[in-house]
């Protein structure tokens, strides 16, 4: 659920999309898992907010209820966007552009295929416009300013 709602992908939050639950049957048996699949709206808005209460399907609003699980949620968002966390500025990007140097030459054959009939972007959509492009924006605008609008989101 924190990297969810880091991600901010507030289209698939809704039955009809792509993410699913699994807990346990019965109390003191594990834990709730959230499962996101094609999550390919994520990282695009540092405003999105994701925190809405009700979603995914009430499950999250509903474990919230339970004193153990708002301690257990408080920890991990602390675990995870605080001191040595994967989510800090810093932390997130310096992963991240570890990813995408490793990716800088094959994605090149990647971009071969996306070139869409229409687009909201100039064609060519290739490694050195596009993508390029995208990396800048995570890089000097998402990264640096999602954390504390985020914190803000979960605080409000």
């Amino acid at each position: 659920m924190v990297l969810s709602f880091y991600a901010g992908n507030d289209w698939d939050w809704s039955a009809q999309h792509n993410w699913a639950a699994a807990g346990p049957r019965m109390a003191d048996r594990g834990g709730w898992k959230f499962f996101r699949q094609d999550s390919d709206i994520t990282l695009q808005d540092v405003a999105a907010d994701c925190t809405d209460p009700d979603v995914p399907d009430g499950i999250f609003t509903a474990l919230m209820r339970q004193s153990d699980f708002r301690v257990l949620f408080r920890d991990r968002l602390y675990r995870h966007c605080f001191g040595d966390g994967v989510l800090p500025p810093a932390r997130a990007s310096a992963a991240y552009n570890s990813w995408m140097e490793e990716l800088r030459l094959p994605i090149v054959a990647e971009t071969a295929r996306w070139q869409p009939s229409s687009s909201v972007a100039a064609l060519p959509w290739d490694r050195d416009q596009e993508w390029a492009n995208e990396w800048r924006y995570l890089r000097d605008t998402f990264f640096p300013a999602r954390m504390a609008r985020l914190i803000q989101q979960i605080r409000k």
